[in-house]
């Protein structure tokens, strides 16, 4: 379902759901990041972790234009049945068709596999403070 700045799908009564953002369109406003700047804000621990997120992970954040992966995610109980990678598949056909990479993080080393079936591989592994789990920038080119 296409919004003025996302795209949103769903799946199976609310199995699961996947946000895209268009080429260009993948930064947050000023009204969008607010909340996100106010909740560091509010822990230190987290505020302190922006500048090494933006240092590491955001550097390879690919130039050209792309589709940015917002979220996605199934019901822990329909895990496994492909609802995931269905609801990532219209998106990442026509980003094929023209010839645009598809971008997104994974805070869940576990997620990886999944990400890598569809062609997305990963780029690199930032770890915002330590002794937190890490990030991991992930980029699927288009396929020919």
């Amino acid at each position: 379902m296409p919004s003025a700045r996302r795209e949103v799908y769903l799946a199976d009564g609310g199995a699961g759901a996947a946000i895209w953002s268009p080429p260009e369109q993948w930064e947050l406003s000023t009204r969008e990041g607010l909340p996100f700047l106010l909740s560091l804000l509010r822990t230190p621990r987290r505020l302190s972790a922006a500048p090494r997120f933006f240092a590491g992970a955001d550097r390879l954040h690919p130039d050209e234009p792309h589709w940015y992966l917002d979220l996605v995610g199934t019901r822990p109980e329909r895990q496994g049945e492909g609802i995931g990678a269905r609801l990532l598949r219209p998106v990442l056909d026509r980003c094929d068709e023209q010839g645009l990479p598809e971008w997104t993080y994974s805070s869940n080393r576990q997620n990886l596999a999944f990400y890598h079936r569809l062609g997305f591989e990963v780029l690199d592994e930032v770890v915002l403070v330590d002794g937190a789990p890490p990030v991991f920038p992930i980029l699927r080119r288009p396929r020919g």
